[in-house]
């Protein structure tokens, strides 16, 4: 039986959950630069961004503050696309061994994937999980 990295697992789970390759992934781990100075709540585009190729993984995201021209572009500076705002209701998944446990809440907050949100479930209870895409809250 050939033994697996783990590092090369966690790679090939990311990039499934992003919908990449692993190529790409290893790619993407250099920093990326603005090509020009943002302005505070630009969506990122291809132009916004040194040497980007159309599927750069940062396209969409937003400037939280004005970036400079070469500034290294990174989170707080940035955040990712929103793809759940405070009052939605979102389906809430907890998954353990061969239970999984679903129920439907209301998000607290604007939240991008892998963002941690707090989900209130009813009037007294609230907890907490990762975006895993628009509407969706896993538990952990």
């Amino acid at each position: 039986m050939m033994k697996t990295n783990p590092t090369t697992v966690q790679l090939l789970t990311i990039a499934a959950l992003l919908g990449t390759t692993p190529s790409m992934l290893r790619a993407q781990q250099k920093p990326r630069i603005a090509a020009r100075a943002i302005p505070r709540g630009t969506k990122l585009s291809v132009e916004d961004i040194a040497g980007a190729a159309p599927h750069d993984s940062l396209i969409g995201w937003t400037t939280r503050r004005m970036i400079k021209e070469g500034e290294t572009l990174r989170t707080p500076a940035i955040i990712s696309p929103r793809v759940i705002a405070s009052g939605d209701m979102v389906d809430v998944v907890f998954h353990e061994e061969s239970i999984t446990i679903t129920a439907k809440g209301r998000a607290t907050k604007d939240a991008g994937t892998g963002d941690r949100i707090s989900i209130r479930l009813d009037e007294k209870r609230t907890i907490e999980g990762v975006v895993m895409g628009a509407g969706l809250v896993k538990v952990d």
